[in-house]
């Protein structure tokens, strides 16, 4: 996501489960939520991918 958005995902959060820290080998599913840290601009794009 850093290559290619310019954030980092900090955490996943994935339905009916709870938050926990990302790490490289993290993989995102549909319906998962997610923490992002980054330069506001570059945030502010990738949350409005959806």
């Amino acid at each position: 996501m850093r290559k290619e958005y310019g954030v980092t995902i900090v955490a996943v959060k994935p339905a009916g489960g709870s938050f926990d820290y990302a790490t490289a080998s993290t993989v995102l599913r549909p319906g998962d939520e997610v923490v992002v840290s980054g330069p506001a601009a570059k945030v502010e794009a990738f949350s409005n991918l959806s």
